[in-house]
């Protein structure tokens, strides 16, 4: 209704009261302008200075069990900074794709381990060599 807000105010409770008792807690938020309706709130509320890359428009291997083809860093976080390098990856590694950053991509390894490791040239691994991995919470 125009109320005006400072940063620390709080706007509402995640819950999952009326309609919203089958669904888990969350809670709606909106930003709308007179005569325009509603409106992207992401910028009203994220002040990061550096904004995000952009992800390619498909990715070909999320999902995939690929074979990493040269050595390579495994990270703990995406930022690849040497300070969070988790172990490095011998030639031929075999891993599972679960996402993709503009500057490489999340992996689960086959222990278990999940990291990020940078663009690296990946190949198909072939139905004949194949064994799919898969990513258990």
């Amino acid at each position: 209704t125009g109320t005006r807000v400072s940063r620390g105010d709080t706007l509402g409770l995640v819950g999952n009261t009326g309609n919203a008792v089958t669904t888990s807690p969350h809670l709606h938020f909106g930003v709308y302008s007179r005569g325009y309706g509603a409106v992207n709130p992401l910028p009203f509320i994220n002040d990061q200075k550096e904004k995000i890359p952009r992800l390619p428009e498909a990715s070909k291997w999320l999902g995939d069990s690929v074979l990493i083809r040269k050595k390579v860093n495994i990270f703990h976080t995406s930022s690849l900074q040497p300070e969070s390098k988790m172990d490095a990856l011998p030639g031929n590694s075999t891993v599972l794709v679960i996402g993709q950053m503009a500057k490489g991509y999340r992996v689960a390894m086959p222990d278990g381990r999940r990291g990020y490791i940078p663009t690296v040239p990946l190949v198909e691994i072939k139905k004949q060599d194949w064994v799919k991995l898969t990513v258990s919470d």
